[in-house]
């Protein structure tokens, strides 16, 4: 893929509604999301939203639970600083962009649930009423979360992240 394709296709949303995206093209496109921090933003405008309150993910009430995934507009109202504190989960299918973020302390999650039918459901609970497939993305959703919240610094030359001198890459090691 070459780079800065997404300043070409923005929002790919729309650009790949028609049909379903590859396993490649979504790897691709979750690639450069991950290396271009301008088409991430931009796609955040376009992406959608799962939401945490306290470690509870936000999921759909019915026979068949499911990811309550919040758009753009609302996330912005329920969270203003949406864009610095969310986290990108991956790309769906049909080419929208998938991210996570924790719900605003001013919010009012009963209110939440209420108007979109929804609830938060504690985590543990919710990975054993979801497919497996949902589950990985709320365990990736959460664990992406708290390391956001608990990694400032880099571990290599000590600057805060976002603002590398040192461009350090680590991998685990394997135990």
């Amino acid at each position: 893929m070459v780079p800065g394709t997404f300043n070409r296709l923005k929002p790919f949303r729309h650009f790949y509604n028609q049909r379903n995206l590859s396993f490649l093209k979504r790897a691709q496109l979750i690639q450069e999301l991950k290396e271009d921090d301008t088409a991430c933003k931009q796609q955040m405008e376009s992406g959608d939203y799962l939401f945490y309150h306290k470690g509870k993910p936000l999921l759909g009430s019915g026979p068949t639970p499911a990811i309550k995934w919040i758009d753009f507009p609302l996330a912005n109202q329920l969270h203003p600083d949406l864009k610095s504190t969310s986290v990108l989960l991956g790309v769906s299918e049909s080419g929208t962009a998938q991210f996570a973020t924790n719900l605003s302390s001013k919010e009012d999650p009963s209110l939440i649930e209420k108007d979109h039918k929804s609830r938060f459901t504690d985590l543990r609970t919710g990975l054993f009423i979801v497919t497996p497939g949902l589950a990985q993305t709320l365990t990736r959703g959460w664990s992406l979360l708290m390391w956001s919240k608990k990694t400032n610094f880099c571990s290599n030359c000590g600057s805060r992240l976002g603002w590398l001198k040192c461009f350090h890459v680590s991998y685990n090691s394997k135990t």
